[in-house]
């Protein structure tokens, strides 16, 4: 289908992409347009598409092969199997940043498969995956364990439902082992080296069982979102 773009937004894999990580990996057809995020409204549809139609306000993920025309040109072709229609409480703004960083999020929590009143620690709860994966975590009852560093980023993830904040940028295990003696029962990670932030359940300093997750193993768009690992960073993102 076409779509008039009407809203989209700025990912890690954006970036690679911008930066020339890509250039090996997939094919470019120029001019190469950056944003898999979009959202905006149906000018035209192809033959077989059902339950969408011309007027209509949806937003979906550039999921091709190839770079190309993207989320941040005034038009998108995007096929149906990827396009969503964008429900009426929605504004078209949120909806063009929620493609990629909510199926990621949504992946990875349903990857740990959290049950209600377990504990679990977001690293990277900041970012766009992890804020979202935090309020997916409290609407199923979780207690969750938030890294943030400055106040603003305590702030922050405590409006999302946090229960608490740990700064990630001295010794992670001790504060979380401040706050939770008996460690967490899962962890996600969307930022920083995951394997050294987040010990495994052999660790003793941080038990975690076996459930750690990160939304680059467990996201539906993995062989996109891969590409992210070459323009995050370190720090929270």
């Amino acid at each position: 289908m076409l779509v008039r773009v009407r809203a989209s937004s700025v990912n890690g894999f954006d970036l690679a992409v911008a930066n020339g990580y890509l250039q090996a990996m997939m094919e470019h057809r120029f001019p190469v347009v950056l944003g898999k995020d979009f959202a905006g409204t149906v000018e035209n549809i192809g033959p077989g598409v059902d339950g969408i139609a011309p007027g209509d306000d949806v937003y979906g993920v550039v999921m091709k092969p190839y770079l190309g025309d993207s989320g941040l040109g005034e038009h998108v072709a995007a096929p149906a199997a990827f396009v969503a229609k964008v429900p009426a409480a929605v504004e078209l703004a949120t909806a063009g940043a929620l493609g990629l960083a909510g199926t990621a999020a949504i992946d990875a929590v349903d990857a740990i498969a959290p049950n209600r009143a377990e504990v679990v620690l977001v690293a990277g709860a900041t970012g766009g995956v992890g804020a979202i994966a935090v309020q997916l975590l409290k609407a199923k009852g979780v207690r969750v364990i938030a890294t943030a560093a400055t106040s603003q980023e305590r702030a922050f993830v405590t409006e999302l439902g946090a229960d608490n904040a740990v700064d990630y940028r001295g010794d992670l295990a001790a504060g979380v082992k401040a706050l939770q003696p008996g460690g967490v029962d899962a962890a996600l990670h969307f930022a920083g080296n995951g394997p050294s932030q987040i010990p495994q359940s052999h660790d003793a300093r941080l038990p975690t069982s076996d459930r750690w997750s990160s939304w680059r193993q467990y996201a539906r768009v993995s062989a996109v979102l891969q590409a992210d690992r070459y323009a995050l960073t370190n720090g929270e993102g």
